[in-house]
């Protein structure tokens, strides 16, 4: 091999190398969010809906237990619908979905749901003291899980945002790692001695 191919299989490596640095560099930084913060974001939009379903719910059970009469027991009906609809997205979500502490309270969210709705559908049926205040019980429990799985996930946020700042205390518009940019740099600087080299070679 004559010196100026080696030149020129030197130079084809090099860009090899900075084409694939490149890539990897802006791929880093324009990937999309992992599947589990999806899969979080998803969870924490059916969880936002249960309160207020389950706080008309409520109000309407015990308008219509005072009331008795047609408009309380038709506003009374559409809180049923509204939490029937809620109560099947949260039982959509999968097993699991959540670890440790987190995996307790939102077991603890999917088994009262349920039963709320059905007592809705008993006090539908016959409103009595004994099932309204049940009913209230069952809503009080429902809200202390879904606050505890709401600060848990703030706390989760902001422990993350702050490993984050830590690891990458940078301007938040800079495109290409620190390391990458090194490495993008020495490279095109070893093309441009490689060039320079093989222009010297066919001078002389």
């Amino acid at each position: 091999m004559t010196r100026r191919a080696q030149h020129v299989a030197v130079i084809g490596m090099l860009v090899a190398w900075l084409t694939v640095t490149a890539f990897g560099a802006i791929g880093v930084q324009t990937s999309g969010p992992a599947p589990i913060e999806t899969e979080a974001a998803v969870l924490l939009a059916t969880l936002d809906d249960v309160e207020p379903a389950l706080t008309r719910l409520l109000e309407s059970a015990r308008g219509y237990a005072v009331g008795g009469d047609a408009a309380s027991r038709e506003a009374f009906e559409r809180a049923l619908a509204r939490f029937a609809e809620v109560r099947a997205a949260v039982e959509r979500i999968p097993a699991g979905a959540k670890q440790r502490e987190d995996g307790q309270l939102l077991e603890a969210v999917r088994a009262l749901v349920p039963r709320i709705h059905l007592l809705a559908l008993e006090i539908a049926d016959g409103a009595t003291p004994e099932k309204l205040a049940l009913l209230g019980r069952l809503a009080e429990k429902t809200r202390t899980a879904l606050d505890q799985l709401r600060e848990a996930g703030e706390l989760r946020a902001r422990a993350a945002a702050e490993k984050i700042a830590g690891l990458a205390p940078r301007a938040p518009g800079s495109v290409v790692p620190d390391g990458a940019a090194v490495l993008l740099l020495a490279v095109a600087c070893a093309i441009s001695m490689a060039l320079v080299s093989a222009w010297r070679c066919s001078q002389s």
